[in-house]
Formats: structure tokens, C-alpha cells, sequence
């Protein structure tokens, strides 16, 4: 454990900048107060936040243990500051400091570690990490940090960080790793069939061992949920998303694990394509039955233009295929120039019904229907499509009893107790009510053989 000697704190203070005078008086929350009793946290697999006090939140890394300290005063003139400085003590692993500088007053955090190095926090974000390989402070963000070796104090600056190993054992100052810059390929997507995947590339950093791809997305309520991908390489394929809007960033991690700057932000956004019952893709293609319409999701802000037309205009929240032709639409982000396309095509089922007997005749033998439906190019009728039968002689409606086999229905269907002549309709529907198969026969009844009279029997001689 690291104490600081009253002429070393004393040179600690000196080191700190001067703040604009700030009269806010400090009030401390309960178990908030810098001066409180110690408390220890041990990480295992997983990460830990611990929040000291509003606007004062350290992350410990698996495998850290942290201990707290009794605090340290703060120069008076140090205004901005509150009176008194957390005080942890790093004995192997990571935290990660994030003080508020918003705040009035700042509450700065005084981290030690070993080999008698220790880092001083007056808000921001900072880095501190023990490990075997060495001691690594890195200020992140927000104020000058200040830093110690041996006693010997100096700042350290945003962007920069102090690093401390069996080679350099009086420590060396170097600037954090490059920022990489990040594009992306098929940005905007559509979740239907096998689109093509988001594809990030981002270019090289020098003495990163890894980079971290980060994926949020974007929420208006709930919590922003978050995706993070080590990769050795400078491209990422990302998996297959749910519909949404998203933001990707990357950072290069170096051999201590301290992270440059992130990337700059690229936009994702995956098109819902809502698909109305009795449709069903065929090749990736939505094919749609008359009057149906697709809908739309996440398109706000989208332009859209129809076929290779160069005109946009702002994106519905439905199509449909008004001519029963197939329709091309491309989407793209206002003023952008990457753009998706969606294709619709109406539906294609054949069908056929046969009656047998062809001449068919009542009172005699029941008619036997047969129903084919079958799908694209006479491949089996889709699952998403389902078919319901009537059957009706004259006007009556008949209970047929249809015996359903792959794409096939049969039915045997007798005179019903009403007189004739008959008309059989039988018609087939989806789900929706659009006709599939329509189509009749006329039953007629047997013709009477009358008997012959007494004069046709004579002219017969």
C-alpha cells in the first residue's frame, strides 16, 4: 500500500491547475461522504460499477480488486474541486474513473497503485491498469490528469498516457493510440430474405493488438441496448439484425488494453417489411395477391424512388402492386447515395378443377371433384397460404367433406333433395378471400323414353 508522505502531498497540490473560484458549498450524501470507511471490491468474470456518489462512477474490470482509502484534503484554492479526494487503491487490474465535470463541486478521485504510482483525477475519464506487464494511466477526457513515479509528479495530459514497465521503469509518456476511421457497406438493409450483411472496415492502427467494434442501438425509452466484437483484423462482418436503427464505432485496444478514441459514428438502419397473410416469398421476392399491400417499418427520414427513376420523395409506410405488375422501389437516407432496393411481384398459383364425370346426370352417380392448387412454377403450394372450398349446387351450399392431400382436395358429392337441372360451382379461396379457383358443371336430368303410340306402331311396319 502507497502512502504519501505531508511534503509529497503537498507536491501533489502543486502540480494541479489553478480552478476559476467556485463559493458552492458541499453537502454529502449518506455513504457518499470521501471520507467514509473502506470498503473492497473483487471482480471475477464479469465487470463492476461502483458509484461513489452522484456524478463519480468507477468500472472495475474482471479480475480487478480495488480497495478504498481514507480520503485526502484538496488545496482551497482549488474552488471547483470539493474539499476532500476519493481515494482507491488499485492492487491488480483495471478501473476506470468518470467524474462529472458538470458539477459543481467536482469530486476528485485519487488512485494509487503499485510500484508507488499513483494517478489524481480532478473529472473526466481515466484509465488505470496493474498488471504484470506494467502500470499504464491514461487520461481519456475531460481535465489534465496528474501523475506520479517514485514520488515524482507530473501531468499528464488528454490524449496521452503514462506507461510504467520493467523496461521503463521510471516511467514514459506516450499519446494514446490513433483513432481509426470507420466506413460501412450495406448500411441500410432490409430484414427480408438473404440480404446482404453490414459490412464495417476501418483502417490500421499501429501497436493495436485488437480492436473493439461497439454496436448500440438507438432508443427512444428503453435502455440502449449494446453488442461488443474483438477483432484482430480492420474489417467485421456484423450477424443479422432485428429491424432498428443502430450506431458502430470502433476502438484500437493496445497491449494494456486502454482504448484510443472511438471511431466517428456510421449509421445502420434495417427496413421492416411487414408481410400481410397469404403472402410468401419466392427467390427472396414477396409475392402479393391482389389488394394486399407490404408494410413498412423504420422509414422515417427515408427518400424512395420507383424503378430507375431519379426522382425522390419521402418513403410510405406500405406498398402494394396497384397494376398487378411487379414493382421496383430503391430506399436511401435523405441525400445519400447508398441505396437498397425491394421488389414485388404478384402471386403466382395455378390452379385447375375437374368434374367427372364430364356429362353428368341426376339421378345417378355422385360427381367427383378434384382441386389442384399449386405454387410457383408447380412447386408446393405454400404454407402461408390457406385454401378454404365451397361448393354449392344451385344456391344451396353443400357440405362436400374434402379430403386434403399435398396440393390436392377430392370430394364426392351426391344429388342434393332439391329438383334440377343442377349447376355444381366450386370455388377456391385463401385466407383473405381472394379467389384461387372458380368453376362449374350443369347437371341435367336423364332423358324419358316415352312409349311409342298405336299409330308410330303401325308406321313401323
Amino acid at each position: 500500500m502507497i502512502r504519501l508522505h505531508p511534503h509529497n502531498h503537498a507536491r501533489l497540490m502543486g502540480m494541479l491547475l489553478t480552478a476559476t473560484p467556485c463559493l458552492t458549498a458541499v453537502s454529502y450524501a449518506d455513504g457518499s461522504d470521501p471520507s467514509a470507511t473502506a470498503a473492497e471490491w473483487v471482480t471475477q468474470a464479469s465487470q463492476q460499477v461502483v458509484k461513489l456518489r452522484e456524478g463519480v462512477r468507477l468500472t472495475l474490470a474482471p479480475g480487478t480488486r480495488l480497495i478504498r482509502q481514507p480520503s485526502v484534503p484538496v488545496p482551497k484554492h482549488l474552488r471547483e474541486l470539493a474539499p476532500r479526494a476519493y481515494t482507491v487503491e488499485l492492487v491488480t487490474g483495471r478501473v476506470d474513473v468518470d467524474v462529472d465535470i458538470s458539477q459543481r463541486p467536482i469530486y476528485a478521485v485519487m488512485v494509487r497503485a503499485p510500484r508507488h504510482i499513483a494517478a489524481f483525477s480532478k473529472g473526466g475519464k481515466c484509465s488505470v491498469v496493474a498488471s504484470p506487464q506494467g502500470i499504464v494511466i491514461a487520461a481519456l477526457s475531460g481535465n489534465e490528469l496528474s501523475s506520479t513515479v517514485s514520488d515524482k509528479w507530473r501531468s499528464l495530459k488528454v490524449g496521452s498516457a503514462l506507461v510504467v514497465s520493467r523496461e521503463v521503469p521510471g516511467g514514459a509518456t506516450r499519446e494514446l493510440l490513433k483513432q481509426p476511421t470507420l466506413q460501412a457497406s450495406n448500411a441500410l438493409s432490409l430484414s427480408l430474405g438473404d440480404g446482404k450483411p453490414t459490412r464495417l472496415n476501418w483502417t490500421n492502427v499501429p501497436e493495436a493488438q485488437v480492436y473493439r467494434v461497439t454496436l448500440s442501438q438507438e432508443a427512444t425509452q428503453s435502455p440502449v441496448p449494446v453488442s461488443d466484437f474483438e477483432v484482430k483484423q480492420t474489417a467485421f462482418e456484423l450477424p443479422p439484425l432485428k429491424l432498428g436503427r443502430y450506431k458502430a464505432t470502433v476502438t484500437a485496444i493496445d497491449r494494456f488494453g486502454i482504448a484510443s478514441p472511438p471511431s466517428n459514428a456510421v449509421a445502420i438502419r434495417i427496413i421492416g417489411v411487414d408481410l400481410p397473410e397469404g403472402t410468401y416469398l419466392y427467390h427472396g421476392i414477396p409475392q402479393l395477391g391482389r389488394s394486399q399491400q407490404v408494410h413498412l417499418q423504420q422509414v422515417e427520414g427515408l427518400e424512395m424512388a420507383y424503378g430507375s427513376a431519379g426522382v425522390f420523395g419521402p418513403a410510405p409506410d406500405s406498398l402494394g402492386l396497384p397494376t398487378g405488375h411487379p414493382l421496383l422501389v430503391r430506399f436511401r437516407e435523405r441525400g445519400a447515395s447508398d441505396e437498397v432496393s425491394l421488389t414485388l411481384e404478384p402471386r403466382s398459383l395455378t390452379s385447375t378443377i375437374q368434374f367427372e364425370p364430364k356429362r353428368a346426370s341426376w339421378p345417378g352417380q355422385a360427381v367427383k371433384v378434384t382441386v389442384r392448387i399449386l405454387g410457383p412454377d408447380g412447386a408446393e403450394l405454400p404454407d402461408s397460404v390457406d385454401v378454404a372450398l365451397d361448393a354449392t349446387v344451385n344456391t344451396r351450399v353443400i357440405d362436400a367433406g374434402w379430403a386434403h392431400e399435398g396440393n390436392t382436395w377430392v370430394t364426392r358429392i351426391d344429388q342434393p333433395p332439391i329438383s334440377g337441372p343442377w349447376i355444381l360451382r366450386v370455388t377456391a379461396s385463401d385466407q383473405v378471400g381472394q379467389v384461387l379457383a372458380h368453376d362449374f358443371i350443369e347437371i341435367a336430368e336423364p332423358v324419358k323414353r316415352q312409349e311409342a303410340t298405336p299409330l308410330q306402331r303401325y308406321s313401323s311396319r
